[in-house]
C-alpha cells in the first residue's frame, strides 16, 4: 500500500512539474502575441496616414495638372506633417 501511496506522489509530482512549465510557455506565448499586436496596432493607424497623404496627393497633384486649383507650393510637406507627423 505504500509504495502504491509514493507511486501515486510521484506521478502527482510529474503532472505538477509538467502542468507548471505547460504554464509557462503559454504565459511566454501571450506576451509575444500581446508585443506583435500592440506592433501592428501601431503600424495600421501609421499606413492609414501614409495612404491619406498619397491619396490627397494625387488629387491634388490631378487638380493641378488640369489647372482647376491654383499652385500649392509647400502643401505636400504640409499634408505629410498633418498625416504623418513626420518632419
Amino acid at each position: 500500500m505504500r509504495a502504491l501511496s509514493e507511486e501515486h506522489q510521484r506521478q502527482l509530482d510529474e503532472i505538477s512539474t509538467q502542468l507548471m512549465r505547460f504554464e509557462a510557455s503559454l504565459r511566454s506565448k501571450e506576451k509575444r502575441i500581446e508585443k506583435t499586436i500592440n506592433i501592428k496596432d501601431q503600424v495600421i493607424p501609421a499606413t492609414f496616414g501614409v495612404i491619406k497623404f498619397q491619396a490627397q496627393c494625387s488629387l491634388y497633384s490631378a487638380f493641378r495638372d488640369n489647372e482647376h486649383t491654383p499652385n500649392y507650393r509647400g502643401l505636400t510637406k504640409k499634408l505629410k506633417l498633418r498625416y504623418t507627423g513626420d518632419n
